[in-house]
């Protein structure tokens, strides 16, 4: 009670600073995470908008190709004999396995060379501004 109450001023700064210390940390390892991965912000959100509409035509896909295998399996089982309702009730719908949406990114090219290439840029290297002699 008694620091409180003598550094009321002093524990406040401190708590301030310790909220301020954990969003930093968490900006700057999303930004060592981007850099890592060569890709901007922009890129990876989208990268989420075309992930999420490929799983949705995936998913569309998915569902024309049921519909179609029902009618094909209606049409034939039309001309047999019924099975049981039981049967048809408890089977499982003959579709294909979800297709895996992966994110291709050209300019990763490995955490490591990623890093380089953020510390120090192509413009800064020695190679690039050597100017030709005439």
């Amino acid at each position: 009670q008694w620091l409180l109450a003598v550094h009321n001023t002093q524990i406040l700064l401190v708590v301030f600073l310790g909220i301020i210390a954990l969003l930093l940390g968490g900006f700057c390892a999303y930004h060592v995470h981007l850099c890592l991965s060569n890709t901007t912000t922009n890129e990876t959100f989208k990268w989420q908008d075309y992930i999420f509409w490929m799983k949705k035509e995936n998913a569309a896909k998915a569902s024309a190709y049921t519909l179609k295998a029902s009618i094909n399996a209606a049409s034939s089982e039309a001309q047999k004999s019924p099975p049981s309702k039981w049967k048809t009730f408890f089977s499982r719908s003959k579709t294909r396995a979800e297709e895996l949406v992966v994110k291709n990114n050209i300019y990763d090219v490995g955490w490591i060379r990623n890093l380089c290439e953020v510390m120090v840029p192509l413009s800064e290297r020695r190679s690039f501004s050597c100017k030709k002699s005439e």
